[in-house]
């Protein structure tokens, strides 16, 4: 929502987020007002287009952004009958970072035949990045961490694959007075946004998430990724 605002000044245009968790009536009434664009998350949208708050109809076009994960086996239901509410016409895109089987079967789940758009061999937004492998025990991982923190300009997403060791080495951190802020799915909607905003001001070294909490973030200048443990397969850890 914030970017595409950005470009909407440009051109006079409305965006409004749809979300769950957030005030349903407001988001209502900011409906009323006939944005141009919604940005939302499908359970929340096809909650509204069921209580005809949202005018289908109209729809132009449908961009289900990452894809790869928004068309698996719990979501792909609610992304078709969203869909489905939309004029044949409608136009669709689907974005994605990473290839996955289900961008190859489109057209059985959507009736349409894709034109593929493939930049990974002309992409060069990404940078150089250097690997680096450090072995530490499980029992001194925690140490590690807070001795990377103290490495001149450091500043690193921390990636686990479970949100109870995410919190325990949280807690571990803010003891050792190391500056870190927690970006779980568990948090409050209003937290999580505080904690991502201390950390792209500089404010906190550790940006301490999921995988799932922390797709899709893009922070500029960022320095580091580290994993605390190591990524389920190798689509994770890209």
């Amino acid at each position: 929502t914030d970017v595409i605002r950005d470009w909407c000044k440009l051109v006079d245009l409305r965006v409004t987020p749809i979300i769950g968790g957030a005030n349903v009536k407001r988001q209502m009434e900011k409906l009323k007002k006939h944005p141009e664009i919604v940005v939302g998350t499908p359970g929340r949208v096809l909650n509204l287009i069921h209580k005809r708050k949202l005018k289908m109809h109209k729809v132009q076009a449908i961009v289900i952004d990452e894809a790869d994960r928004l068309l698996d086996e719990e979501k792909l239901p609610l992304c078709r009958k969203i869909v489905s509410h939309a004029l044949s016409d409608v136009q669709l895109a689907f974005f994605s970072a990473t290839d996955g089987p289900i961008l190859h079967h489109i057209h059985q789940w959507f009736g349409v035949e894709p034109q593929i758009c493939d930049v990974r061999e002309k992409d060069d937004s990404h940078g150089h990045v250097d690997h680096y492998l450090i072995e530490v025990p499980t029992r001194k991982r925690a140490d590690a961490l807070r001795r990377l923190a103290h490495v001149k300009g450091m500043q690193a997403l921390v990636f686990f694959n479970q949100t109870a060791s995410l919190m325990e080495i949280g807690a571990k951190l803010e003891h050792d007075h190391v500056k870190a802020v927690v970006l779980s799915g568990e948090e409050g909607k209003e937290k999580r946004a505080r904690a991502l905003k201390s950390f792209r001001q500089g404010k906190a070294v550790f940006l301490l998430t999921t995988d799932i909490a922390a797709r899709g973030l893009d922070i500029p200048g960022l320095k580091a990724v580290i994993n605390y443990d190591l990524p389920r397969d190798l689509t994770t850890y890209i």
